[in-house]
């Protein structure tokens, strides 16, 4: 990251995120759904299978069949449920370009596939004239030698591009590195170079197999047919390989298949696919999404009621850090000028607001449920101001609340507020909690 001391400065932010907050894309927290392709349905058609990827909306998947030098084509009945997968009766033989086709890949639109040829150590690029229809596909003559360059892969398995078709990376076991290449013609590959980027991924595997990235190219996986794992990565620039680490984040994938060759993702990130060559089928996993942030006790009819106040919760405080996204309240009499917010001990009864949002009126007699946007940390908690109306409450039973009679103190710094350690407020907010975001400046002289 650059920042440039000018006196007039146009600073442009971007972020870059799948969205802006936790979403699956974690392989440590993957877990086999009890969901695969049917025995026998991929070696019906090659007992070889090697490649693996799906189309964006996951009602079709291809495979690259080493016995057969081929491409097969499947049906998804059901879009990103594997256990639908029925053969399409649709195929591409590649073996006038290479007998050993390990890998595929497909330009975002499916007008375009690449094959990774184990034999002759190309990139082949093909033309689908009907988008991701393979049996529509021509060879375009265009190739690139990944082998060109001595210090370069000498038995290249699989081959990936980034959204844009500029950058493409190839891996082999032979050196256990993914290595970088610039297209200067997007998504044609006889015009890749060598970028002089690489990351070495032998520290967790000497037989890596494959590569994927998630949407924003922030995070990196490999497959490691040695300890058959899948491993993760975080790249600092996204789309950088040299600026690619090891999290520490791995599946084991073993009592599925003991030798996977391929993986492949949902387009959310919320499952994930394996190819057990061993078995010759297709695994599925499920990476649950990030827990809900949740504050306050249950919006509910209590019995009680509690006027004008500033009112804080002390029940159930924020069990993660991120965003508040909805309140619910379920006020007893109608509320006036009502404001929510999370608030912070700084020390004793002495309260901060970290984050505030304005609801203006609150129905009474039910649960009332209104989308709000108020930052909080773990350990916060929820807390309230109306100016006229009655919130429902218990008046035993809870872990208590802080309390300001008659007064907004939304927001407020260092307030000093009275304690109560019985009562429970029908005041409670649920949210989600923030991805790692890689914010990058550009900075133009104005």
């Amino acid at each position: 990251m650059k920042r440039y001391l000018l006196p007039l400065v146009l600073t442009l932010v971007l972020i870059f995120g799948v969205n802006c907050f936790a979403t699956a894309w974690d392989v440590s927290t993957a877990v086999y759904s009890e969901k695969h392709t049917e025995e026998l349905l991929i070696a019906s058609q090659d007992i070889y299978p090697k490649g693996l990827e799906f189309n964006p909306d996951g009602t079709k998947m291809y495979v690259v069949g080493n016995e057969n030098d081929s491409i097969y084509q499947y049906t998804l009945s059901t879009p990103w449920d594997v256990s639908t997968t029925t053969y399409a009766d649709k195929l591409k033989g590649v073996g006038s370009q290479d007998a050993t086709p390990f890998d595929i890949a497909f330009k975002p639109d499916g007008t375009k596939m690449y094959i990774m040829g184990y034999d002759n150590k190309s990139v082949f690029q093909y033309t689908l004239s009907t988008p991701w229809d393979v049996d529509t596909a021509t060879y375009a003559n265009k190739l690139y030698n990944v082998s060109d360059l001595p210090a370069q892969e000498e038995y290249p398995n699989t081959v990936e591009f980034n959204p844009d078709g500029t950058k493409m990376y190839i891996l082999g076991p032979s050196n256990n590195i993914v290595w970088q290449y610039t297209l200067s013609t997007p998504w044609e590959v006889d015009t890749a170079t060598y970028a002089e980027k690489l990351k070495d991924v032998a520290p967790q595997d000497d037989q890596g197999y494959d590569i994927d990235f998630n949407p924003d190219g922030s995070i990196m996986y490999v497959v490691g047919a040695t300890n058959d794992n899948v491993f993760q990565y975080t790249l600092s620039t996204p789309w950088d390989v040299d600026t690619a680490v090891y999290e520490d984040k791995f599946k084991h994938v073993g009592p599925q298949d003991r030798s996977p060759k391929d993986v492949a993702f949902s387009s959310d990130g919320s499952k994930m696919y394996v190819m057990g060559s061993v078995n010759e089928i297709v695994y599925q996993y499920s990476l649950p999404p990030a827990p809900p942030i949740d504050i306050g006790d249950p919006a509910i009819d209590r019995g009680a009621a509690l006027g004008s106040y500033t009112l804080v919760n002390k029940g159930n405080p924020a069990n993660f850090s991120g965003k508040i996204t909805s309140i619910e309240i379920w006020a007893n009499t109608q509320l006036s000028n009502c404001e929510v917010a999370t608030f912070f001990v700084v020390s004793g009864n002495n309260l901060s607001t970290r984050g505030t949002h304005a609801i203006g009126t609150v129905t009474a007699g039910s649960k009332q449920t209104f989308p709000v946007d108020i930052t909080v940390e773990a350990g916060d908690y929820i807390g309230i101001y109306f100016s006229a109306g009655n919130l429902e409450v218990d008046s035993a039973g809870g872990s208590g609340m802080w309390y300001i009679s008659a007064a907004d103190h939304i927001p407020c710094t260092n307030q000093t507020f009275t304690s109560n350690d019985t009562y429970m407020l029908s005041l409670y907010g649920t949210g989600l909690i923030p991805a790692e975001i890689n914010v990058i400046f550009f900075s133009t002289p104005y």
